[in-house]
C-alpha cells in the first residue's frame, strides 16, 4: 500500500446531528466502526468496471476486516468468546467513551475490555482475515491477478503481465465459515417486514440504504398532510397501494381525497421523483425541504464532505464550500469511463493507489491532497484518513484518497474529470513491434495496458 493508512479507534467523535439531514433513518455506524463491500465488491482488479450494486455490506474494524457474531451469545449479555476462542475470533474492542446510538452498545469482557455490540450482539473479527472484504480467511484477492494479500502471502489465480501464463495460479478454495459464526452484514436487510413491490437497497446518491418500489426507484417521505403535498403538475408521486393492501410493520396506509390509497412509511407518506429515471438516482434530495430520502441508515459524512450535482455525472462528492473533491483511478485500456456510474468505486484499487498521485510536477501544483477535518476520526463508516510522512492528515473514501483541483472555481465545475492531458499509461505498446513502455508501479496488478486519470467521485 503507497502512504500509511492510520487506523485507530479514537474517542473523540463529531456529534451524529451534524453527520446527516434530520430524517427517518439513523446513522450506520459509531467511530471506529467501517463499512466494507464483501468480497469481489473491493475490486482487486482493474477489470470490470461498468456499474454494480453493492449486493453485500458489512461491519467491519478499523482496519476494514470484517466484523461477527457467535451464536452462543445471548444479546445483551457478556461474550462466551474467551480463551482459545478469542484467540481464533478476536473482540471487536471499544473505546473507553464511545458515541453510542441506536444499535451500538459496548459490553465489558471478563479481561476487563470493552467489546463493540450490535443490537446486543458482541462482535469479532476472525484471525484468519488479513484482507478487507475478507470472511473466515476467504480474502477477494484470491479472485484477482497474483499479488501480495495482507499477511503479505502471493494470492491470485490469473495470469498477471509480470509473467503470462507462467503467472498463473490455482484459485484458493473458500473455507465455510462455522455453522455457528455469522458475518454482520448491513446489506442485506434481514429484519424488516416489507409490503409486495417494496425492497431495501443501497442507494448511493443518497449516501444509505433505502425504501425503493418495485421498479427500484428510490422511495421520499412527506412531513407534511399527503392530502396538501404539492399541484397537479408536481414532481412528486404518490407511491399508490392497491385496494386490497394492508399494513405491514411500519407501512401504513390513507386514502387520499382524491380517492388514491398511498402508502405511508413510520406515518409519513411515500413518494418518488419524476426526475429519478434510473435506479440509484435521488435527485430529489434537497428540492423540497419537506421531502426527505426514506433511510433505513444513513451514512456518516465529515462535516467538511458536502455533495453537489454536475448535470452530466449527477450527484458528487465536494468539499464543505461545495468545490468538486477527485479521486485518482485506474483502469484497464479501453474501458469506458466517465458518464454517470460507468465506473464502480473499488476499495481495493483506491488503497493501492494511495497518497501517491503518478504525475509530473506540473500536475502535482493543479492537484491537491484534501485534508481530514481536525477532529475526523481515522476511521469511521466509509471514511478513513491516510496520514503522509509530514503528519498530513488526507481524507479517503472507500480507500480512495481525496484531492482538489485548482481548474474548479464555482461549485459543480468538474474541470478535472477525466483529465487525459494527464493520463498515465503502463505497459502500453504504441508501434508495432516496440517494446512496451516502462510499467509504471500502480500497485494493483493487471493482465494488460493500464492508465490512471482523474475523476469525480460519485457517492
Amino acid at each position: 500500500m503507497k502512504g500509511s493508512l492510520k487506523a485507530v479507534v479514537l474517542a473523540s467523535v463529531l456529534s451524529a446531528g451534524s453527520a446527516f439531514a434530520a430524517g427517518l433513518g439513523e446513522m450506520a455506524t459509531p467511530a471506529g466502526i467501517t463499512l466494507q463491500p464483501l468480497g469481489r465488491d473491493q475490486g482487486y482488479g482493474f477489470g470490470g468496471g461498468g456499474p454494480a450494486g453493492r449486493e453485500r455490506l458489512v461491519f467491519a474494524d478499523p482496519a476494514g476486516m470484517t466484523l461477527y457474531t457467535y451464536d452462543n451469545d445471548t444479546p445483551g449479555k457478556a461474550s462466551t468468546c474467551n480463551s482459545d476462542c478469542a484467540r481464533d475470533w478476536p473482540p471487536a474492542l471499544a473505546p473507553d467513551r464511545p458515541k453510542l446510538f441506536g444499535p451500538w452498545s459496548v459490553i465489558k469482557r471478563e479481561d476487563g475490555t470493552r467489546q463493540w455490540a450490535y443490537k446486543g450482539r458482541p462482535l469479532y473479527t476472525c484471525a484468519k482475515d488479513v484482507d478487507p472484504g475478507s470472511w473466515y480467511g476467504n480474502s477477494p484477492a484470491n479472485d484477482g491477478p497474483p499479488r501480495k494479500n495482507g499477511a503479505g502471502q502471493i494470492v491470485g489465480h490469473e495470469p498477471s503481465y509480470l509473467g503470462g501464463d507462467e503467472g498463473r495460479r490455482e484459485r484458493a478454495r473458500e473455507a465455510p465459515l462455522p455453522e455457528d459464526w455469522k458475518i454482520a452484514e448491513i446489506l442485506p436487510v434481514k429484519d424488516i417486514k416489507l409490503p409486495v413491490g417494496f425492497a431495501v437497497k443501497e442507494v448511493q446518491d443518497a449516501l444509505g440504504i433505502v425504501l425503493v418500489d418495485w421498479r427500484k426507484r428510490t422511495l421520499y417521505t412527506f412531513a407534511g398532510d399527503p392530502n396538501k403535498d404539492a399541484r397537479p403538475d408536481t414532481p412528486w408521486e404518490p407511491a399508490e397501494a392497491p385496494q386490497l393492501s394492508q399494513a405491514v410493520g411500519d407501512f401504513g396506509l390513507i386514502t387520499r381525497n382524491d380517492g388514491r390509497r398511498q402508502w405511508t412509511y413510520k406515518g409519513r407518506g411515500l413518494y418518488t421523483y419524476a426526475p429519478d429515471i434510473e435506479e440509484s438516482y435521488a435527485d430529489g434530495i434537497g428540492v423540497d425541504k419537506q421531502f426527505d430520502v426514506a433511510a433505513i441508515y444513513r451514512y456518516y459524512t465529515p462535516a467538511n464532505i458536502s455533495t453537489t450535482h454536475s448535470p452530466s455525472v449527477g450527484k458528487i462528492l465536494a468539499t464543505d464550500k461545495g468545490i468538486t473533491v477527485y479521486r485518482r483511478e485506474g483502469h484497464s485500456v479501453g474501458q469506458t469511463h466517465g458518464l454517470r456510474r460507468s465506473q464502480s468505486l473499488k476499495p481495493a484499487v483506491g488503497r493501492d493507489l494511495g497518497i501517491d498521485p503518478v504525475c509530473d510536477a506540473e500536475c502535482r501544483e493543479h492537484w491537491h491532497p484534501y485534508p481530514a477535518a481536525k477532529n475526523q476520526p481515522d476511521a469511521w463508516g466509509q471514511w478513513t484518513v491516510y496520514t503522509h510522512p509530514d503528519g498530513f492528515r488526507q481524507l479517503a473514501y472507500q480507500g480512495y484518497a481525496l484531492w482538489t483541483f485548482d481548474g474548479d472555481a464555482k461549485p459543480g465545475d468538474i474541470n478535472g474529470h477525466d483529465d487525459y492531458l494527464d493520463f498515465q499509461f503502463s505497459g502500453l505498446i504504441t508501434k508495432d513491434g516496440e517494446k512496451p513502455k516502462e510499467l509504471i508501479d500502480l500497485g494493483t496488478p493487471q493482465d494488460g495496458p493500464a492508465a490512471l486519470y482523474w475523476a469525480v467521485i460519485q457517492p
